[in-house]
């Protein structure tokens, strides 16, 4: 009974969602702030 070593796979999936996430909550951020930044400057918005 021979059992063949696998190399260590590496989970690029996790890496990648973790990755979007990121811009995701970035831009949802920036754009937040942006928006009470405005609400500060312009407060008709408000």
């Amino acid at each position: 009974m021979s059992t063949a070593i696998n190399p260590t796979a590496y989970n690029y999936k996790v890496v990648r969602q973790f990755a979007i996430m990121t811009v995701v909550w970035g831009i949802l951020g920036m754009g937040l702030g942006v928006f009470i930044a405005s609400q500060l400057v312009w407060p008709e918005l408000n």
